[in-house]
């Protein structure tokens, strides 16, 4: 054997003669200690933070991928319903997903003119295919998850190979937005639907447009073959559902019933049934050879987005502008399983108090939060705004708060009771700046009526009003070096400083070539700190330096604001989270999150919360945990496990790492 091994390897020398008797097996490579266990890793269980607009279930139907308006991905495990990842790196809504055939890897499209490609067991981005001019609304592989279509608003369709990344080839014939693109199941041909109101299919290798499908009255939304290739499907906004011949062109069926636009149309995996969403807020099973209607799938809250078939055709996913997707028994059309979301949590405002220990929250909710952040305990929710809380200011000994709604109204808050202590009453246009100044005597206000006043903060009355701006004033920062000056940011491309006791400018900042949205002031500032900039992006940093970059929220952050000592940044986002930051690194430190409690009187101060880190650490109020799971990877082959805290809370529930993290002791 040991002569055959040499002789193969091409060693020619002449050796002795052997029997397998007397050979000597090399002993085996020492393999070394075993890899080391991956920590658990935390996935909170919060859904997504806003409308979902797509789903695709894995090709054995264990697992379903939703994507969303707050720019993420999500991976649910079908059975128990839920998360075990969430994919971040597009930069605007994700409109479409879908799973390769190996169900190793997806991929979405989004607003950001791009598609991605992700590996389903690591979160890992693989892939990004871009070149389109507009948002990518539509993403599909052929058959032998070899190439992918693409549609984008640019008009366009592409050909992408997969392996490379590169474009192979454009359909250019659409005289609008282009929404839908998907394969012949033969993978030759491609059919594309868009705003011009008319189908097109066409040929894979030669991109020459094959045949027109006209007779939409209005905008076309989605396009799909049934698994044969003869018919295609093609849903509308004109709230009709349309079957087509597709060797021909002519309209087999038209599938009436919904009563708003329809946004999405799918064949059963047997071809059998069709199924149907739309903006009435429902999705309809079909008989495809009919027309019949076979069941209504009523249970959303709003526009119903999309909807897809299970691999064995017994169940429709759904997903929605209310941030849920939907599971259902096609067969009884009952609701099996809600993969729930946050729709009300995003965050428009977040302060922090002069001596570091609260953080305030003002909320789409119409809430304002009030956080220990030493230990990322809720303290207190504010309740009485009519419409979104766009602004808030905490006086400075922590007693009293001050928030802005987009209803119009002013409100002055006492912390340690909760209640309203007045209203302030002036402005002819919402209020988009609160700021408690001259240590709490005052309150100082900006309004898109393009006017700031001072309040005296005791008796609510009108001390004096700030003209100058020719735009809606738009938000107003104190000067902490002094606390005479305060500088107001207008729509007019402009910042203004006033001297408080005066009313007088003192200065007038122009050179945005926009709106100016914020404005900061802070009196310790540490080397290599971050600040605020206007709609232009023109950046207010230090020396031109590239300042640290804060990666983490999945959705627009409304709000940042420095603590006392200038070491952390706070940041509040329609993500629903509030997050400390180091200001020098640009780490997440911790992020703090609200939900509305489903048992009022279990929760603490009105609302369930969480406080957690990146390493998984966490507190909470006990009914709060319902929202927390970790993967757990300690099974070589398997599939990762979901360990809830009842099994790790001697670990994870550790209230002290937060004081240590914003430096207390």
């Amino acid at each position: 054997m040991l002569l055959a091994a040499l002789v193969a390897l091409g060693c020619h020398r002449a050796q002795p003669a052997t029997t397998t008797e007397n050979v000597i097996e090399p002993a085996p490579a020492d393999p070394g200690p075993p890899p080391a266990a991956k920590p658990p890793e935390l996935v909170l269980q919060t859904g997504h933070a806003g409308g979902v607009r797509a789903a695709a279930f894995s090709p054995d139907g264990t697992l379903v991928v939703t994507t969303s308006f707050d720019t993420t991905a999500i991976l649910w495990d079908v059975a128990i319903g839920q998360i075990l990842r969430t994919f971040t790196g597009h930069v605007g809504t994700v409109y479409a997903v879908a799973f390769h055939p190996d169900g190793k890897r997806f991929l979405t499209a989004s607003e950001d003119k791009s598609a991605a490609l992700w590996d389903v067991a690591t979160g890992q981005k693989l892939r990004s295919f871009t070149g389109h001019g507009d948002a990518v609304t539509a993403a599909a592989f052929s058959p032998d998850g070899a190439r992918i279509v693409t549609a984008s608003k640019d008009k366009t369709a592409a050909l992408w190979d997969v392996a490379t990344g590169q474009r192979i080839r454009t359909f250019i014939g659409h005289a609008n937005e282009v929404y839908a693109a998907s394969f012949h199941p033969g993978g030759t041909q491609v059919v594309t639907a868009s705003a011009d109101k008319v189908a097109i299919l066409w040929d894979v290798e030669s991109g020459q447009q094959l045949r027109t499908f006209t007779g939409h009255t209005g905008t076309i939304r989605a396009a799909a073959f049934n698994p044969d290739g003869t018919r295609i499907i093609t849903a509308s906004e004109d709230k009709t559902a349309v079957l087509w011949d597709a060797a021909s062109g002519q309209k087999v069926r038209t599938l009436v019933g919904h009563t708003i636009w329809l946004h999405d149309a799918a064949f059963s995996p047997n071809g059998k049934h069709i199924v149907t969403a739309s903006f009435d807020r429902t999705a309809v099973v079909w008989d495809a050879n009919t027309g019949q209607q076979l069941q209504t799938l009523d249970g959303h809250a709003s526009w119903v987005y999309a909807a897809a078939f299970s691999p064995n055709g017994t169940q429709v996913i759904t997903t929605s502008a209310d941030a849920t997707a939907i599971l259902w028994d096609v067969g009884t059309g009952r609701a099996v399983r809600t993969f729930h979301g946050r729709r009300d949590g995003g965050l428009l405002a977040a302060v922090v108090g002069r001596d570091g220990n609260q953080i305030v929250t003002a909320a789409a909710d119409r809430t304002v939060t009030v956080w220990d952040a030493g230990t990322g305990r809720l303290l207190q929710t504010l309740i009485g705004h009519r419409d979104e809380v766009n602004a808030v200011s905490l006086r400075p000994d922590g007693k009293q708060v001050v928030s802005a709604s987009l209803d119009g109204s002013v409100i002055v808050w006492d912390v340690g009771t909760g209640q309203k202590v007045r209203t302030l009453v002036g402005h002819a246009d919402r209020t988009d700046a609160v700021l408690f100044i001259n240590e709490g005597r005052f309150v100082f206000t900006a309004s898109l009526d393009k006017t700031a006043i001072l309040w005296d903060a005791e008796t609510g009355q009108r001390q004096r009003t700030f003209l100058g701006h020719t735009r809606g004033v738009t938000a107003a920062a104190l000067n902490p070096a002094d606390g005479r000056q305060v500088a107001t940011a207008s729509d007019d491309a402009t910042a203004i400083l006033w001297d408080v006791n005066t009313g007088q400018k003192t200065r007038t900042l122009a050179g945005h070539g926009r709106g100016v949205t914020a404005v900061a002031g802070q009196s310790r500032r540490p080397a290599g700190s971050n600040r605020l900039g206007g709609q232009d992006g023109n950046p207010l940093g230090r020396n031109g330096i590239t300042t640290p970059a804060f990666v983490g929220h999945t959705g627009e952050i409304r709000a940042a604001s420095f603590t006392p000592d200038g070491t952390r940044v706070v940041t509040a986002s329609f993500d629903g989270t509030v997050r400390l930051w180091d200001t020098v690194t640009g780490k997440e430190l911790y992020s703090l999150m609200s939900f509305e409690a489903k048992d009022w009187f279990a929760a603490e101060a009105g609302k369930d919360w969480l406080a957690v880190t990146p390493d998984g650490y966490f507190q909470g109020s006990p009914t709060a945990e319902q929202y927390l799971r970790w993967r757990v990877d300690d099974r070589p082959g398997e599939r990762p496990r979901l360990v809830g805290p009842e099994q790790l809370r001697e670990t994870y529930y550790r209230p002290e790492v937060f004081r240590r993290l914003l430096g207390k002791r």
